[in-house]
């Protein structure tokens, strides 16, 4: 009802300037443009070429009204359809050329304090927004790119101000270089999982489907003296003694789990508006109840118990992985990935683009 009555009251409100316009528009060829808010308040009004595109409208009412294009849907007053596309703005008005739009607002992705962007719908509204349009795109390259550029020529800097430079030195920070752009690097493993937008919102919502199963594990261990002969450049062999770490047995158990939640919240809307994404995954749980932290506390102690009968020290670690569909044990296959919004990825887009510019540096 609050939105159906404001609506009432603009078109009848308008009604009187439209049939005054009308005649005037048929002949320039013109559709008359309202935009409201949910609660039937006018945000704006243009006169507009009716060949202008859906499209072209939208980023006029973004800047007109200080919003991003794609935060959100213009829906028709008259008949409830989504305006979306490249079909021109004569498709949609009335036959006296009047159009009444009203504009709904999508969620829109935020970053977290990384600058990574945020999928799930728990981040506070007043974050800001990780994607600020194609005028900002360039600072946002500028924002990953330049502080591994400038690392990089740091350290070339000092490595032949410290050294005399030579051919040998310069493989070896090339190829410290290499190793990291191309194995340790977010972008490369990103760049491994390449798909579509699409495919990769399928697979969060895959993975949010499976089971957790919380892991405790130790290691047992003790010292052992290791003895070996050394013969120095002079023929001379002298005994070197050392403590070296004995692994002997490893006690492994599942935390129980009986009930479980997700509390990473839905994936937002508007993905789709986004020419490329780059995702990371992060995944950790916690106990929900006093029952299950008691539960749990036993078979920790229980394990532990265990290690320590079986040797003099261990190593305790907790770690989290997941049950797939199939009940089969499983990591999160990518912690990195790269997703693209098209038919198509772009050319300059891949894993071997990649290690091309990596290479050339």
């Amino acid at each position: 009802p609050l939105r159906t009555i404001p609506c009432c009251i603009i078109v009848v409100a308008h009604a009187e300037w439209e049939c005054m316009m009308a005649s005037r528009r048929q002949g320039a060829g013109k559709v008359s443009v309202v935009v409201q808010n949910m609660a039937g308040a006018e945000l704006l009004s243009v006169e507009i070429q009716s060949s202008t595109s859906v499209a072209d409208l939208r980023d006029h009412i973004a800047r007109s009204l200080g919003l991003y294009p794609f935060a959100f849907d213009l829906i028709s007053v008259d008949d409830g359809t989504k305006l979306q596309g490249p079909a021109p703005l004569g498709e949609h008005c009335r036959a006296d050329g009047g159009l009444d739009l009203t504009l709904l607002k999508l969620p829109v992705p935020r970053a977290n304090s990384s600058r990574f962007l945020r999928l799930q719908s728990s981040v506070p509204e007043d974050v800001k927004p990780t994607y600020h349009g194609r005028e900002g795109s360039g600072w946002a390259t500028l924002d990953v790119v330049g502080p591994r550029l400038l690392l990089f020529i740091a350290t070339l800097f000092i490595a032949f101000q410290c050294f005399e430079a030579s051919l040998s030195q310069f493989i070896i920070i090339y190829g410290v270089y290499l190793a990291e752009a191309l194995f340790f690097n977010p972008a490369s493993r990103g760049l491994r999982s390449l798909g579509d937008t699409g495919s990769i919102v399928g697979y969060i919502q895959k993975v949010k489907s499976w089971r957790p199963l919380p892991k405790i594990q130790a290691k047992c261990w003790h010292w052992e003296t290791r003895t070996r002969n050394v013969t120095d450049s002079e023929g001379r062999t002298r005994i070197e003694t050392s403590q070296e770490k004995e692994y002997t047995q490893t006690f492994t158990e599942t935390l129980r789990v009986t009930e479980w939640t997700d509390t990473s919240g839905e994936v937002v809307q508007g993905l789709h508006y986004f020419p490329l994404l780059q995702i990371h995954f992060e995944c950790s749980w916690e106990v929900g109840d006093e029952q299950t932290r008691q539960e749990h506390d036993r078979q920790r102690l229980a394990v532990k118990n265990r290690a320590q009968a079986a040797d003099h020290e261990h190593d305790w670690s907790e770690f989290l992985l997941l049950g797939d569909d199939n009940g089969a044990e499983c990591q999160l296959p990518h912690t990195d990935m790269i997703g693209a919004t098209g038919d198509r990825l772009p050319g300059w887009l891949g894993w071997n683009q990649y290690v091309v510019a990596t290479v050339c540096g």
